[in-house]
């Protein structure tokens, strides 16, 4: 009996080491597709995209950001773009109690701003921080391949997302598990509509929009698929307090993969 128990776990211990390995395995090839390199030269979007509207969060006072977003929306070829102001603190603290997170509750009422803003079936929102870290694919790419699954979100920037229960579809795109980043998006109004439904009954003030947006693809509401093309440029520092960048004082990426 004694022989059989220790068999038992000498197995389960062999299964726990291959199930890491496998982890390990998975995540390495996610972050092998993003470099840590600017792309100066990327593919053009094509017409599809381009007519898609565009918003990026910028604060007005940072014209550095404006600045590099409108470069990086003009190496890809988007030439209609829509800036929005973040939602102040001042117009949280009248509307809101004032011991919330300002900053995360900053991010996702703009975020219902941008969502009030449109009626397009599909739009993308920009950080304005982001920049391209891959050459072995284009936006082009990651969106036509999107058009073969049945998806309510498109991460075209990924990071912390449970890369060993995500699903590789194509060359060009992952099925995603709890993604977390959303630098760098299209939403559809299938989204928008569910989003809505599903902060009827809740305390917004105590989520972040990737947050929520976690909650509901755990929860199996919304599929997330994507692919790193993307990533915050580290160099831009941080105006969110949440942020390991914020006070940061050297150059630090996120992570793309996360375990638990």
């Amino acid at each position: 009996m004694e022989y059989l128990t220790y068999c038992l776990i000498g197995i389960i211990l062999i299964l726990l080491l291959l199930s890491v390995s496998n982890i390990i395995i998975v995540n390495n090839d996610i972050e092998s597709l993003i470099s840590k390199t600017v792309v100066e030269k990327p593919v053009k979007i094509n017409n599809e995209l381009k007519n898609f509207p565009v918003f990026i969060i910028n604060f007005a006072h940072r014209k550095d950001r404006a600045l590099h977003i409108s470069n990086v929306m003009n190496k890809l070829g988007f030439n209609n773009y829509t800036f929005v102001e973040p939602v102040s603190k001042e117009e949280i603290i009248r509307n809101y109690l004032d011991d919330v997170p300002i900053s995360t509750l900053s991010r996702l009422l703009t975020n219902i701003k941008i969502f009030n803003m449109t009626t397009s079936d599909q739009f993308l929102i920009f950080e304005d921080d982001v920049d391209i870290y891959t050459n072995s694919c284009s936006m082009n790419d990651i969106y036509n391949a999107a058009q073969k699954t049945n998806y309510d979100l498109i991460f075209f920037e990924i990071c912390y997302t449970l890369c060993h229960f995500s699903e590789r579809l194509s060359d060009y795109l992952y099925l995603l598990s709890q993604p977390n980043c959303n630098g760098a998006m299209l939403y559809t109004q299938k989204f928008v509509k569910k989003f809505f439904n599903y902060i009827k009954n809740i305390d917004i003030t105590k989520y972040a929009c990737d947050t929520l947006i976690i909650e509901m693809n755990k929860k199996k509401l919304v599929r997330c698929v994507g692919y790193p093309y993307f990533r915050q440029n580290p160099t831009l520092g941080s105006e969110i307090e949440t942020s390991a960048r914020y006070n940061a004082k050297h150059v630090s990426f996120d992570p793309l993969c996360r375990i638990i």
